[in-house]
């Protein structure tokens, strides 16, 4: 896995006004700042297929249909079903007004099955959504992607975090004609954040009018920490 890491440290004299410092009682507070760049290994999908017919029963078998046309596709791509999940089926009566007789009139119904699954290897996504909306899925929401190194990652970014924090101390410190002490409080917060990535909410309809498969890129994401840190002045 691909991994780069930034540090953004505030070093020069130009960008103290970025930097929230202050020493009082012979202490000093500042804010230290770090991102890991990290490549997703891990896509949640989400795979839906709703129709309306004038009968539930009929609705639900169609919709039964699709789902376990779906959940053989899946079987077939070697997608392990500890990582595969299917929710219970919803159904609901469709009305329509008649304006005639001002009033609602039962129109059908309809029902909706849900498929979510994670998948770990990034370059089945492509085929999978592809072969998934020709089974007459009738959704198919963009993915999520994380990875498997995301809690170790996030700990690296609070790490590297500190160590900006304390390096600005000692800057502040050495400056002040003082030696940076030990460390009074710290109060560390994490964020995340992901770059756009190329797939739209899909349909049987969509697919069937392009005339090329769609690359999935996922881009990376960006794990980053800040920190305030308090230092005593000796």
């Amino acid at each position: 896995m691909e991994k780069s890491f930034f540090i953004l440290v505030l070093l020069s004299a130009a960008f103290f006004n970025h930097i929230d410092a202050s020493a009082s009682n012979e202490n000093v507070s500042v804010s230290g700042y770090a991102e890991v760049s990290i490549t997703p290994d891990i896509a949640k999908i989400s795979f839906s297929v709703s129709e309306t017919r004038s009968s539930v029963v009929s609705a639900q078998k169609y919709t039964s249909r699709i789902v376990e046309n779906t959940l053989k596709l899946l079987s077939r791509m070697d997608i392990d079903e500890k990582r595969i999940s299917t929710t219970g089926t919803s159904v609901n009566p469709v009305y329509h007004w008649n304006s005639t007789q001002e009033k609602q009139e039962l129109n059908g119904y309809s029902v909706r099955r849900e498929i979510r699954l994670e998948l770990d290897d990034l370059t089945k996504l492509g085929t999978l959504v592809e072969e998934a909306g020709k089974l007459g899925i009738t959704h198919i929401a963009s993915p999520r992607f994380d990875s498997s190194e995301r809690k170790k990652m996030q700990k690296e970014a609070y790490e590297l975090a500190f160590l900006d924090a304390k390096e600005t101390a000692s800057i502040l410190a050495n400056a002040a004609g003082k030696r940076l002490g030990e460390v009074i409080t710290i109060d560390a917060k994490p964020r995340t954040s992901q770059r756009p990535i190329a797939l739209r909410n899909r349909s049987i309809k969509t697919i069937k009018n392009e005339s090329k498969e769609t690359n999935y890129l996922s881009g990376d994401i960006t794990l980053s920490a800040s920190v305030n840190a308090a230092f005593r002045l000796n």
